[in-house]
């Protein structure tokens, strides 16, 4: 499955290890990423893929961020090909 991440906390280290971490967990691959930091605000935008059979798991482990502050929606890749 494709999918297309964001994220959105206040500033601080260690913000993409956490998502990454989770990700690695479910055998999921970051494919590519943009990434901000505006006003204090961390902004990221990240393309990952993952098994279908590892799909639902690591959405539910990516929403328990927000007990870290971090804000996750996850969205189907609408990008054919």
């Amino acid at each position: 499955m494709k999918w297309v991440l964001t994220a959105v906390s206040k500033d601080r280290p260690g913000i993409v290890e956490d998502i990454a971490q989770i990700i690695t967990e479910h055998e999921g691959n970051w494919v590519k990423s943009s990434m901000s930091r505006l006003g204090g605000q961390f902004a990221g935008i990240i393309q990952i893929t993952v098994g279908k059979d590892k799909a639902e798991d690591l959405a539910s482990q990516l929403q328990t961020l927000t007990s870290k502050d971090i804000q996750i929606t996850l969205q189907k890749d609408a990008q054919k090909g």
